[in-house]
């Protein structure tokens, strides 16, 4: 026993003088390290028990601390502006923008938060004129801040008190050519924050004429424009930018945003032109392919003209070729070939457009263009009248894109199909001729196939069907008594029909989109509500019905 106990003291003797060592070693250093932090960091002490104050609302105890630590270090800049920014707090407004142009003075105005602070400070005492002046002088010295100041300009020019007085100093001071160009910049920031739009083009011609730029900052005017303004000024900052003559690709956006802009606004004839010209000029042009795309759709929709949309799917196709490398060439292709698709359909050509739809329900690089073909095909089938075989796609579709967007139409198809597809003799073929003259453009012969069709008694087993398709193209058409008088004969001779709340409340949100209908839209409201009370229309039209009202933001 004696003997371990002697044998153990011989191997951790060593041990524990080597530790005592390293502790004696390291105990000055890591006193001395504590008593250094002690001597360098009261005054961080302070200022974080200050910033503490002011987090839990003890703005007067901050105050206090502040301004003591304020006596005893008069030109430590963290005081000053954590005074400054505590006397803001208390809405002591004066005395913080004091603070902040000494630190100002004493950094010589480098730090643009400090003149954010001191502008903020003379907003908040409701000195508009003085704030504008103080952002406008931190410009000159420094103009590459531009941007970063955007929002102090928009701060200082909304405010409830100072904003008139804001603005118009900013007018005063900027608006002259003679004003250094940031702070014109700023002022078209603001004037387009105002709603002021042709003001701040102007602005942005001047700046762009006499700097003989790139045109962006006046084509980023115009995209800015284009969501939030009329469509009459989002056009003219487009032609502005255009008449600049600028770079390839800065024109060619301003053509393109330039004819999304008169599509947007049911100018289709200027917009198509629009886009010709685009591609007329840049024909290999980053855009070129897209303005082929939107000027087709046009041709193929609005001005039934499919020989020119033709053409700008086959301009598209021969400069992708037929087997891009790029996802975004493939893409670009197969939308193409589902305009060529579509074109075929429009013109009766079932066989080319049935053999374009098949190829892309086959190969198509996307679901969805995989889906769209595989509905359309089954769409083909349903227009000839061969119902059978159109069904069986139609389930196909379904089975095979479970979740798809035109899953739901191709159900209801399916029910159509069921219901109707060996009970209904030439009913059925009436009802798919008359969807599809409607698709292609042609309601004056949609509407005579539905009206022969509802007189006809051999076809009386879809006269709702057929009724409510009637009433939706005289809509359409804008003959909107033919419309009424179609809906009241639907209601008198069928209205046990699954069709009838359905047709009653398009009346009504049709009639909520027109001018001087808003009554009439409440009543065909209201008769959806009592006549199928326990329909999913019913639940729409009460909802539409308290909107319309309480003068709700849809009404």
């Amino acid at each position: 026993m004696g003997s371990m106990a002697e044998s153990l003291r011989t191997v951790w003797a060593p041990v524990v003088l080597l530790l005592g060592a390293l502790l004696v070693a390291t105990a000055p250093c890591a006193a001395q390290t504590s008593r250094g932090a002690s001597r360098r960091d009261p005054l961080d002490r302070a200022l974080h028990s200050a910033q503490t104050l002011l987090r839990h609302r003890q703005i007067d105890e901050a105050i206090q601390l502040l301004e003591k630590l304020h006596e005893t270090h008069p030109s430590d800049g963290r005081v000053r502006l954590s005074l400054g920014a505590a006397y803001k707090r208390a809405g002591r407004y004066d005395e913080a923008a004091v603070l902040y142009r000494q630190e100002i003075e004493r950094t010589e105005g480098r730090d643009a938060s400090t003149w954010i602070q001191l502008a903020d400070a003379e907003r908040l005492g409701g000195r508009g004129a003085l704030a504008i002046t103080t952002l406008l002088e931190a410009l000159r010295r420094h103009p590459a801040w531009a941007r970063r100041f955007r929002d102090q300009f928009e701060l200082a020019t909304m405010d409830t008190l100072a904003g008139a007085e804001a603005f118009g100093t900013l007018r005063t001071q900027a608006a002259s050519p003679e004003a250094p160009p940031v702070w014109r910049d700023a002022l078209a920031h603001v004037y387009v924050v105002h709603g002021e739009y042709a003001q701040a083009i102007d602005i942005m011609m001047q700046l762009e004429r006499e700097k003989r730029s790139s045109a962006q900052p006046l084509l980023r005017l115009a995209r800015t424009l284009a969501d939030r303004a009329d469509p009459a000024t989002a056009l003219a900052a487009y032609d502005s930018v255009l008449a600049l003559d600028p770079k390839r690709a800065v024109a060619e956006e301003a053509w393109f945003g330039k004819g999304r802009i008169l599509e947007q606004s049911a100018r289709p004839v200027e917009a198509a032109a629009t886009y010709a010209e685009q591609v007329r000029r840049y024909p290999q042009g980053t855009l070129a392919a897209r303005a082929h795309l939107q000027r087709a759709a046009l041709l193929v929709g609005s001005l039934d003209d499919l020989a020119g949309a033709r053409e700008s799917y086959a301009a598209i196709l021969e400069t992708i070729g037929p087997k891009p490398g790029k996802k975004t060439d493939r893409a670009m292709r197969e939308e193409a070939l589902l305009g060529v698709g579509e074109c075929d359909l429009r013109a009766g050509e079932f066989v080319n457009a049935d053999s374009t739809f098949a190829k892309l329900e086959r190969d198509g690089i996307k679901s969805a263009t995989r889906e769209r073909a595989a509905f359309e095909r089954a769409e083909i089938l349903f227009y000839q009248g061969k119902f059978v075989e159109a069904e069986e796609l139609y389930y196909n579709l379904t089975d095979n894109h479970t979740g798809g967007m035109w899953v739901n139409d191709a159900l209801e198809r399916v029910l159509l199909l069921g219901e109707f597809g060996l009970q209904s003799g030439t009913a059925l073929q009436t009802y798919a001729q008359v969807l599809y003259h409607r698709r292609v453009g042609k309601p004056e012969e949609a509407l005579r196939l539905a009206r022969e069709g509802v007189s006809s008694p051999g076809q009386a087993a879809m006269r709702d069907y057929l009724r409510f398709e009637e009433l939706q193209v005289c809509g359409e058409l804008g003959r909107w008594a033919e419309a009424d008088s179609a809906l009241a004969r639907l209601l008198e001779e069928d209205a046990p029909s699954r069709r009838a709340p359905g047709a009653i409340l398009w009346m009504a949100e049709a009639a909520m989109a027109l001018p001087g209908r808003h009554e009439l839209a409440a009543g065909y409201f209201e008769d959806v509500i009592l006549r199928h009370p326990d329909s999913l229309e019913a639940r729409t039209a009460r909802r539409a019905l308290r909107e319309l009202r309480s003068g709700g933001e849809s009404s």
